[in-house]
């Protein structure tokens, strides 16, 4: 099977996270040391760039004129992104707008990912 872009982009993008993950409290600490409490947070926002996969598969919904994925895809994911507001920043404070941020990331990719499946299922037939 070919390795599509969406794919390795993917794959490139795991170590890089990795890396900057592993590396931040260095990097806060020599660049930014006022803002050492921050660390956390960037950690987590930078595990939003692992989806960056749907971007590519938002495109292809797109250039495919595929509108009841689009309409679901763009209706759910903002709410799910004010649920996940309303429950997680009065729990967790900054942390839980990010983790909201990244839930709503995460939801939006396994949407994506059900209708490109589905998309992919009913055309090989």
């Amino acid at each position: 099977r070919q390795m599509c872009i969406r794919d390795s982009f993917f794959l490139i993008s795991i170590p890089i996270v990795l890396l900057y993950v592993f590396t931040a409290p260095f990097i806060f600490k020599l660049f930014l040391p006022q803002y050492l409490d921050s660390v956390l947070y960037s950690q987590t926002a930078a595990l939003s760039i692992l989806m960056s996969p749907t971007i590519l598969l938002l495109q292809y919904f797109q250039a495919t004129m595929h509108t009841k994925a689009l309409f679901v895809i763009q209706f759910i994911a903002p709410a799910i992104l004010i649920t996940l507001f309303l429950i997680l920043i009065p729990i967790f404070g900054v942390l839980g707008a990010v983790l909201a941020l990244l839930g709503k990331q995460v939801a939006e990719l396994i949407m994506l990912l059900y209708f490109f499946m589905t998309v992919r299922n009913i055309n090989n037939v």
